[in-house]
């Protein structure tokens, strides 16, 4: 008999364990959720019961994650990574609440604000020599070209298939999201949880009908997400620009949008956030203006 869980109550760990394998999370899910409880929550709060943790420890917690460096370059956790792990150890003592192991949540009105230098993108000009750079395949230079000029997310890039594609009324049908976990692909919906309709601009077009020449197969882009990720830094480093990660193609997409005159509404549904309620008519088409409006960046 485990005496110290008897009188304590069970730790902050398990109880993450158990939120972590429990019916509302898929496989994916709880892959990617296992390396957030032993990178943030198990080095912090160890083997201590879920019940002792105070609003003190809640609040040193956050101070815990600003002061942490990220595995690959060293560099302090951006504020979304915080706010990310914050929101997941929120979620485990919710979770405590509701099976009666816990009667308040200590995180409860504590939040991480996402300051505006948090938002990284290339300008225009930056745009523009990703655009006319050597690339070492065709499928890297589509790749970049699909997260600046429709802001797919990497893993919408990678499950894209070319029957995903209306060349004819040039429009991207972002169907499926694909991650790559210990060797094998998973395909799940995108993730907002919607299919959504990008149109095409003037200069992806371009760039298809050009990749379509070398392709053999129904894959679009041929490369892996993890590969995208690892070169995508360096090949960027490499031209003279800022060492950004690939995701910020797509916030580039974005923000220059913003930038242009384009309403909010609007950039938030081509991206598929799920901040607004995005109606059946985007995903029933894409209409003549949401065409010229992502004509509207000048690149």
């Amino acid at each position: 008999m485990n005496i110290k869980r008897l009188v304590f109550g069970p730790s902050v760990i398990e109880i993450a364990e158990e939120w972590r394998v429990s019916a509302a999370h898929g496989d994916i899910a709880r892959y990617h959720l296992l390396s957030a409880i032993n990178r943030y929550m198990r080095p912090f709060f160890g083997g201590k019961s879920i019940r002792r943790v105070s609003r003190r420890d809640a609040e040193e917690y956050i101070r815990f994650l600003r002061n942490m460096k990220g595995v690959k370059n060293g560099a302090p956790l951006s504020e979304a990574s915080v706010k990310t792990a914050l929101k997941n150890t929120k979620a485990v003592f919710n979770y405590a609440i509701k099976n009666e192991i816990i009667k308040k949540n200590p995180f409860n009105g504590l939040s991480v604000k996402l300051s505006e230098s948090e938002v990284q993108y290339y300008s225009a000009a930056q745009a523009r020599t990703l655009m006319s750079a050597e690339y070492p395949a065709w499928g890297y230079r589509l790749a970049v070209m699909l997260g600046l000029c429709a802001g797919l997310r990497r893993g919408e890039i990678v499950a894209l298939r070319w029957d995903d594609i209306d060349m004819r009324n040039r429009v991207l049908h972002i169907r499926h999201s694909m991650n790559r976990i210990l060797g094998k692909n998973y395909m799940k919906l995108p993730k907002s949880g919607k299919q959504r309709t990008v149109p095409i601009n003037d200069l992806l077009y371009e760039a298809i009908l050009e990749a379509k020449k070398y392709s053999d197969s129904d894959v679009v882009v041929p490369v892996s997400p993890g590969r995208l990720s690892l070169w995508f830094p360096e090949f960027a480093e490499s031209l003279g620009l800022p060492r950004r990660t690939f995701h910020e193609l797509r916030k580039t997409f974005g923000t220059l949008l913003l930038q242009s005159g384009a309403d909010v509404k609007t950039v938030s549904a081509l991206l598929g956030h799920s901040t607004y309620q995005i109606t059946l008519k985007y995903y029933a088409g894409v209409n003549a203006d949401q065409i010229d409006i992502v004509n509207k960046i000048h690149l």
